[in-house]
């Protein structure tokens, strides 16, 4: 994300909102992510990265593109992530950093990682879809006005 790109995108007074994902241990989804890490040479679960990850490199990045009046909250919510675990196991398997570990490993893998998926999703998998419970930062911040 650049931050500098979206501020000039948005009007004077805009509002910025966004959520991102932490596949964190402990977590329904940290859970999922753990299992393909399992059969995936690399791929962590216990930390997040990257721009968006830690609370104070947000603020720091939002506050440097002009950005003001920033929030950042934890949330932890559930979501239904599939109609089924198939469906939900082919999601997770294109998610970024699945997807980023299977193509390290020239996809060689990809049906044990589908089986870890799968079952690591087997609790999950409700009539109505797979509900996976997980946490992310949701960050809001507004654009100065002239």
């Amino acid at each position: 994300m650049r931050p500098r790109a979206i501020a000039r995108a948005l009007r004077p007074g805009g509002r910025l909102a966004v959520l991102t994902v932490q596949p964190r241990p402990g977590t329904d989804i940290g859970s999922v992510f753990g299992a393909a890490a399992t059969q995936l040479a690399g791929m962590e679960i216990g930390h997040a990265s990257g721009p968006f990850a830690d609370p104070d490199r947000i603020s720091a990045l939002l506050t440097v593109a002009g950005f003001t009046d920033i929030g950042i909250r934890h949330i932890e919510a559930d979501g239904i992530w599939g109609r089924d675990i198939a469906d939900t196991a082919e999601f997770v398997m294109g998610w970024g950093p699945v997807r980023s570990h299977r193509m390290l490993a020239d996809f060689a893998n990809d049906g044990q990682v589908r089986s870890a998926i799968a079952g690591a999703l087997e609790p999950f998998a409700t009539p109505g879809g797979v509900r996976l419970r997980g946490t992310a930062w949701l960050v809001t911040a507004t654009t100065p006005l002239p």
